[in-house]
């Protein structure tokens, strides 16, 4: 029996203007499903994995490996709302350069570790806003795509969360700030 009920992954989060522009857009979509929580809202740049509890030294490792990179600030731009088979998204149409560039620094950084990480290409930058559970959509039904006015922000901070998978916690174990082009 697999017991990883230890999730660290990397992430961007919305600040308290854009939580309660997405708050408000959840409000007037009448957004369906088990809501997730406005404290657990983020963009996922890439899952380092699931463990069976944490050791402090891999910890101490990524925190450190994270720390002495730099990495720039991007742009989100969501302007979708996408109902799909299990779950309710903010989405973006257009691919986001910055958030790619942010992946592929991200890679190399952990890749020096040893550490694999997603590549951009295969983790698409979204909130996920509410789950349905199975079976929402039957299995030839698509997506429902709603475009949405746009919720936009500069991404100033990238985050290392750890999330204990089923308990709906969230915790930071570090912060980085992301560097804009003025300094």
């Amino acid at each position: 029996m697999d017991h990883r009920c230890d999730r660290l992954f990397l992430a961007l989060r919305p600040g308290t203007g854009e939580a309660a522009a997405i708050g408000r857009l959840v409000a007037d979509h009448r957004v369906a499903g088990r809501a997730v929580r406005a404290e657990h809202w983020h963009v996922t740049l890439g899952l380092i994995g699931d463990f069976a509890g944490l050791c402090p030294r891999f910890v101490a490792m990524l925190l450190h490996s994270l720390g002495r990179a730099a990495f720039g600030a991007c742009r989100l731009v969501f302007d979708q709302l996408v109902s799909g088979r299990q779950s309710v998204l903010l989405n973006a149409s257009e691919p986001i350069a910055g958030v790619e560039r942010l992946q592929r620094g991200l890679g190399r950084a952990l890749g020096r570790e040893g550490v694999p990480f997603p590549d951009p290409r295969d983790v698409r930058p979204h909130i996920t806003l509410a789950y349905h559970g199975r079976g929402t959509l039957r299995p030839e039904e698509r997506a429902v795509r709603d475009p949405i006015l746009p919720i936009s922000w500069q991404a100033r901070e990238l985050v290392l969360i750890h999330s204990h998978i089923g308990h709906q916690r969230h915790d930071v174990l570090g912060r980085w700030p992301l560097v804009t082009a003025d300094g």
